[in-house]
């Protein structure tokens, strides 16, 4: 047991000295090799070579930039040629060099180092650099000799000639296409249908080709111009370097677009599945509440008047439903400047739509109160008319006097609304048109009511039966209150009508030998003539009104 106890002991002895003395053993941050510099000689936007070392107190990148300068002043000095740049080994300070220069000017010095790191001997590298700054100046005096700078105008009015032409050429194809597609319309265009349901219609189907025809020229014109801007400003040395960039920049952003669009096809099959299922589900309900409309299908308790309404709620509905689903597949939907317009949007739309989100909800009770709809004589506050037109929004009347007066629909909601068409409509009665008559009380209501009566029935557009009738509405202090009612169609002008029953009643009390009231009545007129004359002139502008 105590020999157990012994081996337990130096075992966990040992395992501690081995925590111990492993950390020691290995050093905890390895030596770091300091990485070798590289200073590239870039000489009118080509690298002819790469500096990996510094020399002496310079850095491989002061090097680098002061060996482009010196290339850059030999090249512009058109009297020294080219094959007086010369390698020349050298002995400075004891370091063995290979100065490459041009008659007394040092272009730059190689050490043994350069030749090292470039896994080449001094003399081969001093050879491979040599070539470079050659080649890079022969070409440099190349390009702006009188020569390449005439081939290069040439050059350039041959690449306006050929792009003139092109747009030409496409200004004249394009057009005969666009002729034939709207030819083809109906024609050789069919539409798109799912046995009797159909999907697309041939003008649609003829204005999407159209469009897509538009979108390939424009495509085209575009290419075009991206071929031909760093063509012709390649041509000349001045440019070059901009031409390089700019293609170089134009071949990045088509290489991203392409790979971006490539990345972003599942996404867009999404969308368009969404769409395609949305109008889908549309097309199919559109029929359904047309029926509905035309009452040639029928939902109990569902109104005629209700199923364009319900028609485009439900289709805000579903197209919300299908944003909903569909908008974070769209591209840079969980970006922060996404992110930031939504809550901007929002923000306005909560600060600026309170009245408008009013008028649509009092617009939507209002269509299933049922009301009015488009066509009924209606009076709403002080106004009377015919609604012309129902909206979410407003309601729109035209009045008698043909002045259209829009009203919003949350005042319509509080405000009583008469509607002379609906009792008809629902319950198949007849308009009645009730108008007050002030007779004294020394005229027996026998009378009253036959001299009232009487002018009804010589109104034109007032209704034999059912018959007008009085009622004796008021017992005032001097007056009595009559009140005449007659039916009439509610499609007829009301404003006419009163007009005839008024000079009506006019001329049946003046036969009757009775006076008229004024509601304001004070005393008695000190004369009131009732002769034959005055009654057959009333009765002949009558006629000719």
């Amino acid at each position: 047991m105590k020999k157990t106890w012994l081996a337990f002991l130096a075992l966990a002895l040992a395992t501690f000295w081995l925590i111990i003395i492993v950390p020691f053993a290995f050093p905890q941050n390895p030596a770091t090799t300091k990485p070798a510099e590289n200073a590239p000689v870039v000489f009118e936007g080509k690298t002819l070579f790469v500096i990996q070392n510094r020399l002496g107190p310079r850095s491989a990148k002061k090097r680098a930039q002061d060996i482009r300068e010196k290339i850059e002043h030999f090249a512009q000095d058109f009297s020294i040629s080219v094959d007086n740049l010369t390698a020349v080994s050298e002995d400075e300070e004891g370091i063995k060099l290979t100065v490459l220069a041009v008659e007394e000017d040092i272009i730059m010095r190689i050490s043994d180092a350069d030749a090292v790191l470039a896994r080449k001997t001094r003399a081969e590298l001093a050879y491979e650099y040599l070539q470079a700054i050659k080649a890079a100046v022969t070409q440099y005096r190349q390009e702006r000799s009188l020569r390449h700078l005439v081939l290069a105008g040439f050059y350039t009015i041959i690449s306006t000639i050929f792009f003139i032409t092109t747009l030409l050429i496409l200004n004249n194809i394009f057009p005969v296409i666009y002729t034939k597609l709207d030819n083809w319309r109906s024609t050789y265009i069919p539409a798109i249908r799912i046995q009797s349901f159909e999907i697309l219609t041939a003008n649609q189907i003829t204005n999407l080709l159209l469009s897509l025809t538009q979108i390939i020229r424009w495509f085209i014109v575009l290419g075009i111009l991206a071929i031909y801007i760093p063509a012709v400003l390649s041509f000349f040395p001045w440019t070059k370097r901009l031409a390089n960039t700019l293609f170089e920049y134009l071949i990045q952003a088509f290489a991203t677009a392409w790979s971006g669009f490539l990345g972003y096809i599942p996404n867009l099959l999404i969308i368009l599945v969404v769409i395609f299922l949305t109008y889908c589900i549309l097309r199919f309900l559109q029929p359904i509440f047309n029926a509905l409309e035309q009452e040639t299908f029928s939902l109990p308790g569902f109104y005629p008047e209700w199923a364009q309404p319900s028609f485009k709620i439900l289709s805000v509905l579903i197209v919300a439903l299908a944003a909903v689903i569909a908008v974070p597949y769209f591209p840079g939907f969980d970006s922060p400047a996404f992110r930031g317009i939504s809550v901007f949007l929002g923000i306005l739309f909560s600060l600026g739509s309170s009245s408008a989100i009013a008028n649509i909800f009092a617009g939507t009770i209002l269509i299933y109160t049922r009301g009015f709809r488009q066509g009924d004589l209606v009076k709403i506050g002080d106004t009377v008319g015919r609604v012309i037109e129902t909206t979410l929004l407003v309601t729109r009347i035209v009045t008698f006097k043909n002045i259209i007066v829009s009203i919003p629909n949350s005042q319509i909601l509080t405000s009583n609304i008469e509607n002379y068409d609906l009792s008809r409509r629902e319950l198949n009665k007849t308009l009645i048109l009730p108008t007050k008559v002030y007779l004294g009380y020394e005229v027996p209501w026998q009378k009253a009511h036959k001299a009232l009566c009487e002018a009804a029935k010589r109104t034109e557009k007032v209704l034999e039966s059912p018959a007008p009738f009085v009622l004796q509405s008021e017992l005032n202090e001097v007056y009595v209150t009559y009140e005449l009612n007659v039916h009439v169609e509610p499609d007829l002008d009301i404003l006419e009508i009163y007009s005839q029953l008024h000079q009506n009643i006019r001329d049946t009390c003046s036969e009757a030998e009775i006076r008229i009231f004024a509601p304001s009545y004070e005393a008695d007129p000190t004369t009131y003539p009732f002769n034959s004359e005055s009654v057959e002139s009333s009765q002949e502008n009558s006629k000719m009104l």
